[in-house]
């Protein structure tokens, strides 16, 4: 019986903090700008870290400037939660995408390579 009792626990706490992450996701654009919102893409809230997906490395070390205000706006709306940590992570999808990737090498993508090699 403990052992069930344990699991619900468990069930519970992650319903609340996929409930938490949905209200944050809903209101993301309002807590952290417009601007912002561009670069910066809500994933979930776990225990008192937010993690936050990006779309260029340079938010590494620009996130300090916003990281503050970031937090106070969404403790503001935690009712009780504390949220100490903004965890951020590379979105690798989009980078593959703009590098061109997926596709073919990019000497076969530059115009005239045939006559630059004389060909």
């Amino acid at each position: 019986m403990d052992k069930a009792s344990s699991y619900l626990d468990i069930k519970s706490d992650l319903i609340k903090q996929l409930q938490f992450s949905h209200m944050i996701a809903k209101q993301w654009r309002a807590l952290v700008g417009s601007v912002l919102s561009k670069s910066l893409f809500f994933c979930y809230v776990k225990h008192d870290q937010c993690v936050i997906r990006i779309n260029n490395p340079c938010w590494y070390t620009e996130i300090h400037i916003y990281e503050e205000k970031i937090l106070e706006k969404l403790n503001s709306v935690a009712k009780g939660r504390k949220i100490r940590k903004l965890t951020l992570i590379m979105d690798t999808e989009k980078n593959k995408k703009e590098k061109g990737e997926n596709k073919k090498t990019q000497y076969a993508l530059r115009k005239n390579y045939d006559n630059m090699i004389g060909r």
